[in-house]
């Protein structure tokens, strides 16, 4: 229909389902009282722009439309917020150490920078979600009665402390490095080495939320932390 040959009430009705549709737009957009108003008002100016042709029955099963809409997107909206809210709750990360060190990845025998004999422990840290986290940093730290303060852990891949993770992508950190012979005089010994540990990981990034693990160690057993 030419724009021209519209009538006020039918161009009116028009702008009146232009702010139905909208709302509906607003509503999703985290705005929900404002939304449902630009709804409800849509949907009273379409009602009144067509009390003049339609039967009351049809006026009636317009509202009844219009209602049925609004509860849907409302409906919507509460669904996705509560999918958002699992799925902020799941960890974006998972910390990985296995126990049975296929290939040797998780610890192998290695000479340091000042050409010292000893093991090297690594563990993984995992991507879990479907986007690329950027600035991944680790840091590790022991609690307990031998304590030390925490330490940014050094990327295998990249010998650097920061770390770009592809979406559900895997990279090793290197947790510690103890010299050969372990066993040095004046070590704690037993359970009571223990209390070198626990080591608690900890795996972050830019606008992530962190994860932390803890390992109980003790530098006399294998593996050294379970």
């Amino acid at each position: 229909m030419p724009i021209e040959s519209m009538s006020h009430r039918d161009m009116l009705f028009w702008i009146f389902l232009t702010l139905f549709g909208t709302g509906s737009y607003v509503i999703f957009d985290q705005r929900a009282f404002w939304g449902t108003a630009l709804m409800v008002i849509g949907l009273i100016g379409m009602i009144i722009c067509a009390l003049p042709h339609i039967a009351l029955w049809g006026i009636a099963l317009m509202a009844a439309a219009g209602l049925v809409g609004i509860s849907w997107v409302l409906i919507c909206r509460k669904r996705r917020i509560r999918h958002d809210a699992e799925k902020a709750a799941k960890p974006s990360f998972e910390i990985i150490f296995d126990p049975k060190n296929p290939g040797h990845q998780f610890w192998s025998s290695k000479i340091d920078s000042s050409k010292n004999l000893g093991i090297e422990y690594r563990v993984q840290v995992w991507n879990k979600t479907d986007k690329t986290i950027h600035k991944v940093k680790a840091t590790s730290e022991r609690l307990g009665p031998m304590g030390a303060l925490p330490t940014s852990l050094v990327f295998d891949l990249t010998e650097e402390t920061t770390f770009t993770l592809d979406p559900n992508a895997k990279a090793f950190v290197r947790l510690f490095f103890v010299m050969t012979p372990i066993r040095q005089p004046g070590m704690l010994s037993g359970d009571s080495a223990e209390g070198y540990g626990p080591i608690k990981v900890t795996v972050s990034a830019l606008n992530t939320p962190a994860l932390e693990k803890l390992f109980t160690f003790n530098p006399f057993k294998e593996p050294m932390i379970f």
